[in-house]
């Protein structure tokens, strides 16, 4: 009788040491092993203006990915991502319609296509405790060129737009990559692009056709001359005019007082 008791007693004992090795995650204060919960906050009205956003969390030093897509109605009780890595994590939110340009929580585009309408939130947590909160933010991660191009013969020109920017890593910092696309000029000559924050002065704009046979502007060193801040956290819009007639480049943005007039020699 008294050898079945101890024999049920060691039972019980290893049943309950299997269940503690099974939900260690939750009973013991050793918790490297286990994986962090990030909480994502939804609740901004930045974000309400998307029918659905796509939320991604990346470990920086250990390689792990997690993504869920969110719909409106669930916004209010946000969402939670576990990943490994228990030091830093990237926090990408964007609207879910743009899911086709990301790439484990990455966003850009490949050369040839124009830069879609970014409004997203990116940035880093730390991970080293077993949960870590996040507050969705998002803002205007790229910027709208207006051009109008005032020539008697339109058919005669092509334009194109070159950077070596082409999109966003996880954490917000850029991705270096060939962003080259050919505009196409409506019959008032008017046509329009994005692009994503810039790292440097290397945007280029190219004109071909015409007397001058291929033509290029340092947009990008224009810009940067002038002030424009690549850094801002919502990106400006941009307007050009270029007349050949005339031989101006005339180039405009919200923050400068007078638009820039600049000779140009077709």
């Amino acid at each position: 009788m008294c050898s079945e008791a101890k024999h049920i007693s060691r039972c019980v004992f290893f049943a309950a040491v299997l269940s503690a090795s099974l939900y260690s995650c939750s009973i013991i204060e050793v918790r490297d092993g286990c994986p962090c919960n990030v909480f994502v906050d939804l609740s901004s009205q930045s974000v309400a203006a998307n029918d659905s956003v796509c939320v991604n969390v990346n470990g920086v030093a250990v390689r792990d990915y997690n993504m869920t897509v969110v719909p409106f109605q669930n916004y209010p009780e946000g969402v939670s991502l576990p990943i490994k890595d228990r030091q830093m994590a990237a926090v990408s939110v964007f609207p879910a319609e743009l899911g086709k340009y990301n790439s484990q929580g990455s966003f850009y585009v490949t050369s040839g296509m124009d830069f879609p309408p970014l409004y997203a939130h990116f940035s880093l947590c730390e991970t080293n405790e077993t949960q870590a909160f996040v507050k969705a933010e998002m803002h205007k991660h790229y910027c709208r060129v207006s051009i109008h191009f005032v020539s008697s013969d339109l058919s005669r020109y092509a334009l194109a737009v070159k950077s070596t920017y082409c999109g966003y890593n996880a954490d917000g910092s850029l991705v270096e990559g060939g962003f080259h696309y050919r505009l196409r000029l409506d019959a008032n000559g008017d046509t329009a692009f994005n692009l994503p924050r810039q790292g440097d002065a290397s945007l280029m704009m190219e004109i071909t056709g015409g007397v001058a046979g291929r033509r290029e502007f340092a947009l990008g060193s224009l810009l940067k001359q002038h002030g424009y801040d690549w850094t801002a956290e919502d990106l400006e819009d941009v307007s050009l005019t270029l007349d050949f007639a005339a031989s101006k480049l005339v180039v405009s943005s919200v923050s400068w007082e007078t638009p820039i007039v600049l000779d140009i020699t077709v």
